[in-house]
């Protein structure tokens, strides 16, 4: 920079007073030509970004509706597969109805399932499909396949399952009428009250039978728990904890109330809690914690 202005001063010596004010009003000229066509740059530069996003999600847009037509497309291809295998779906209904031991009712879905898979494959009509097709096909094989037998699965008891669930779910109704973030037990720190009664939260968790699938049920859970998550950690400015994530947890639990809770737990675990890895088995193992835990607060309550 000591460089740039030596220089300037040696080039300034050699005019006089005249030609330095036309030097500067040739400059400023120029600087103000220079400006015009840099504002008309930057404005350039702003609309061809904001052409971009649009293209860009126009081509999100384009990819999901790509995503969802083939989802359909599979869905419909899997409902002819069954139908071809109607009676092999009838027996394992009747098989399944005479089961009572849950590993063998786990073991006999399975062992079903896995089946369906190998003969779909040899199928013309899945003949050169690719394998997100194919894992999407599967994924519908099991939510049909769980259809069937649903009802069975989910109270293996019969009665007796559904009247637990009567009790326990007008406890929590009971019970939900007077707690509150300050309660003794749950102890929910008073930054994270802003987001109470954190309703996206309890909105996941509240349409959980709506699904029939144990995958399905558990991305219920899991959608509920990363909700909860997420809004503490805004709420905190911080990554959550268990300790955080748990109270709010419960209390969720509690103000949403979704009927057949015991039975979802016992349903998700029976047959699919062998397959959780990872992520899905910290936040069931949270899940079923806050249930245990609001188990004791009902007998406290009692």
């Amino acid at each position: 920079m000591t460089a740039q202005i030596r220089e300037v001063q040696r080039s300034l010596s050699i005019f006089d007073s005249k030609g330095i004010r036309k030097l500067l009003k040739t400059m400023r000229d120029e600087n103000r030509k220079r400006t015009s066509y840099l504002h008309y740059l930057q404005q350039s530069r702003l609309t061809l970004l904001q052409l971009k996003s649009c293209l860009r999600k126009l081509a999100t847009r384009i990819h999901r509706e790509e995503d969802l037509t083939t989802e359909c497309l599979v869905e419909v291809l899997v409902r002819f597969y069954l139908e071809k295998n109607e009676q092999f779906i009838r027996n394992f209904i009747v098989d399944f109805q005479q089961l009572h031991v849950q590993d063998e009712r786990t073991d006999t879905v399975d062992k079903t399932l896995q089946k369906l898979c190998d003969k779909m494959i040899d199928d013309q009509i899945w003949q050169g499909a690719k394998e997100k097709h194919l894992d999407c096909a599967r994924k519908y094989l099991e939510r049909s396949l769980m259809g069937y037998i649903y009802h069975f699965a989910l109270y293996p008891n019969g009665d007796a399952d559904q009247f637990r669930d009567e009790v326990f779910h007008k406890s929590l109704h009971e019970i939900g009428k007077t707690i509150t973030p300050d309660h003794t037990e749950l102890r929910i720190p008073q930054k994270l009250h802003g987001e109470c009664p954190w309703p996206s939260a309890q909105a996941e968790i509240a349409i959980i039978n709506a699904y029939k699938s144990p995958r399905d049920k558990m991305e219920c859970v899991l959608r509920c728990c990363e909700t909860i998550e997420n809004l503490i950690a805004l709420a905190s400015g911080q990554s959550s904890s268990a300790d955080d994530v748990t109270p709010v947890l419960v209390y969720i639990l509690i103000k949403a109330n979704p009927p057949a809770l015991l039975s979802n737990i016992q349903y998700v675990s029976g047959f699919y809690g062998c397959r959780m890895r990872g992520n899905e088995a910290y936040w069931w193992t949270q899940f079923t914690s806050a249930v245990e835990f609001i188990k004791q607060l009902l007998n406290k309550h009692v």
